[in-house]
């Protein structure tokens, strides 16, 4: 199929050579004829002859030479199946550009409000996160004045109790100073524990061993306290 198809351009193309030879073979004929010196009359007509005979043979080489190429051109079927292809890729690939950028823009107002949200996020994050610390301070002044006010009502009714019964009562004094340095110490727990411990001897109760023998209940208070609280409430026992 190519070379069916070559064949008629070879020989157009040497057909636009051989007449390119003859044009250019004449324009040489017709600069010599007019370069020659003339030497008399005849000699004048024979060159006005000679050039109006060229010029003319010039125009009906390029009249023929034209209407050839155009006829040729004419005769040559331009690639339209090819041609309607690519304008319907370029149309396509065009559509999807102004889509993609339609796209890329809805993405980038997007993104935008996200970011404008997420930051208020943070700032409302960060706001509560001071409430709650501020919650938290509140909550541990809270917790320790409950503490102590459970320990002072602790020590308040202990001591009333061994007031009200006249005996000599060393242990529970010494309880209830032990249980002042616990708490100075920060052993709040132990402190309440050891007050419940003489509240209960006061009442001549059932003394619970876990509850005196402090190192089974909870932290653990520093060990000098553990060893003189535990020998002395032995042997008041």
């Amino acid at each position: 199929m190519s070379s069916k198809e070559g064949s008629p351009r070879r020989k157009h193309g040497s057909s636009v050579r051989r007449k390119l030879a003859l044009f250019v073979g004449a324009f040489i004929l017709i600069v010599l004829f007019t370069l020659m010196p003339p030497t008399d009359l005849v000699a004048k007509l024979d060159l006005k002859i000679a050039v109006l005979l060229g010029v003319m043979l010039l125009w009906v080489v390029l009249i023929k030479a034209t209407f050839s190429q155009l006829h040729s051109l004419m005769r040559l079927q331009p690639p339209w199946p090819e041609y309607q292809r690519l304008k319907s890729e370029v149309e396509r690939l065009w559509g999807e550009n102004k889509a993609l950028r339609a796209e890329n823009e809805t993405l980038r107002t997007n993104y935008s409000d996200l970011s404008k949200r997420c930051q208020q996020l943070s700032d409302v994050l960060s706001s509560k996160e001071q409430e709650l610390n501020i919650l938290r301070d509140e909550n541990e002044a809270l917790r320790r004045s409950l503490e102590a006010s459970d320990l002072a009502e602790w020590r308040r009714n202990v001591l009333a109790k061994a007031n009200l019964s006249g005996r000599d009562y060393t242990i529970i004094y010494m309880l209830v100073k032990q249980a002042d340095k616990l708490a100075e110490s920060g052993y709040k727990v132990y402190a309440r524990a050891i007050l419940q411990a003489a509240y209960n001897l006061l009442q001549d109760r059932l003394v619970d061993r876990k509850l005196i023998l402090l190192w089974e209940v909870g932290e653990r208070p520093p060990a000098d306290l553990q060893s003189d609280l535990r020998g002395k409430l032995q042997e008041e026992l």
